[in-house]
């Protein structure tokens, strides 16, 4: 399970990154996001420099904009109600058909992303990332990718933590 332990997984220093070395959380919740308030201890325990530098990366990725929502289902957690690893490198030239695609995925599965049972938690964990990109409600964003008809947004799936299984094409 990928909550062992607390989730030290993602807090450990792991990944080189403009001479720093950081842990999953940072690059996710600090870089990525932009919340270097993140009570992960990683995040939270970032000396002012590091955070300074880690916020100065996040301001060059967006260029000022909100962070686009569509992040959220890039990202792979090695859990089984996590989005599907992208089978490449994400490239900035191919971010938006990239994004679109892994979105429409995701919330396409009923059982892990928007179906008659709920939505993915994703949608209550992140609400702050929609709702900086102009989504009041996650019917709102879910709209451009699926049709609602069949999509209970009222209540949110379970989280399964448990490892995913390898898929290979």
């Amino acid at each position: 399970r990928v909550d062992r332990d607390g989730f030290a997984f993602f807090d450990e220093p792991r990944v080189s990154l403009d001479g720093l070395l950081l842990s999953l959380n940072v690059l996710e919740h600090a870089l990525l996001r932009g919340d270097v308030g993140h009570s992960s201890p990683s995040v939270s325990s970032l000396d002012r420099q590091t955070a300074a530098v880690v916020a100065s990366l996040h301001e060059d990725l967006w260029d000022g904009e909100p962070v686009d929502p569509r992040a959220h289902f890039l990202l792979n957690c090695a859990s089984r109600s996590c989005p599907s690893l992208q089978p490449r490198a994400l490239r900035g030239v191919d971010f938006d058909a990239v994004a679109d695609g892994a979105t429409s995925a995701f919330l396409s599965d009923a059982e892990r992303g928007a179906g008659p049972e709920g939505i993915s938690l994703l949608f209550e964990w992140f609400a702050g990332d929609f709702e900086g990109a102009g989504f009041s409600e996650p019917s709102e964003f879910i709209v451009g990718y699926r049709d609602l008809a069949d999509v209970d947004t009222s209540r949110f799936l379970p989280y399964d933590w448990s490892l995913n299984r390898l898929e290979r094409p």
